[in-house]
């Protein structure tokens, strides 16, 4: 989908833009859509950012139990596993940008949804690394307390929350302490990391769901080519170079 800018507006909004915008582009997750860039076309300079066929997350939860939620909230923390463990941050994380596929892939199923997480922030996150990764979490949290309550939250208001379980009694204790500890400003009550959050959905599904989701065409996931690479030396029968060219971010380091 592209964007138009005003002329005059051009030169000013380009210079406000993150500068890892590229970095962000080098990564692929099922989870995770393509980020927003600037492109030029006769004259005119746009914002380019991915479309996606889906629903926001609140109008797909309609209907749905917890454990769809528990999946959406899987999918969209295996994303942010990928992006925080590259220094980069989401930074624009609400219901809006978290969109459950209307054309799931034949692997899905009602209880894990098929969600990309979409539209990461043009600018800059404020402070360090770490506390973006933070304000990422707490995004999450207020998209899962959106769900269970049908109340909007802005994570970035600092406010007492009422407990789910008092809006909706429905909510279960230990999905309910979940969603609580993502909205936790204090770092020493809150989610350290992705892992850790993974780990607890698990307990909720029954599942191991820590470490990152890493598919074929991840760039993680180069065993292929090694093999070939080791194949390829091992009928060398003297010094052998092997040189290694893709496009950037497919995991050639």
């Amino acid at each position: 989908m592209l964007k138009p800018l005003p002329p005059a507006r051009e030169r000013a909004f380009a210079g406000l833009l993150r500068t890892d915008l590229g970095e962000l582009a080098s990564l692929k997750h099922p989870c995770l859509a393509s980020p927003v860039r600037l492109c030029r076309e006769g004259g005119q300079t746009y914002l380019a950012r991915p479309y996606v066929e889906g629903t926001d997350v609140l109008a797909a939860s309609r209907g749905k139990g917890e454990r769809w939620l528990v999946g959406v909230l899987s999918s969209a923390a295996r994303a942010l596993a990928l992006l925080h463990r590259f220094g980069l941050a989401h930074g624009n994380l609400k219901s809006a940008n978290l969109l459950v596929r209307r054309r799931p892939p034949p692997t899905s199923d009602e209880a894990t949804p098929a969600v990309a997480l979409s539209d990461p922030a043009w600018w800059p996150s404020p402070g360090l690394a770490g506390a973006a990764h933070a304000a990422d979490l707490r995004g999450l949290g207020a998209v899962g307390y959106s769900i269970l309550t049908g109340r909007a939250l802005d994570p970035s208001v600092e406010k007492a929350l009422e407990r789910p379980r008092k809006l909706s009694p429905a909510v279960s204790t230990d999905l309910e302490r979940v969603i609580l500890k993502l909205l936790q400003r204090d770092p020493r009550k809150g989610y350290e990391s992705t892992d850790d959050l993974l780990a607890d959905l698990g307990r909720l599904t029954g599942e191991s769901l820590t470490g990152l989701l890493r598919p074929a065409s991840c760039f993680l996931d180069r065993e292929a080519e090694l093999r070939r690479a080791r194949a390829l030396l091992d009928e060398a029968r003297g010094p052998t170079a092997i040189a290694v060219t893709a496009e950037a971010g497919m995991g050639k380091s």
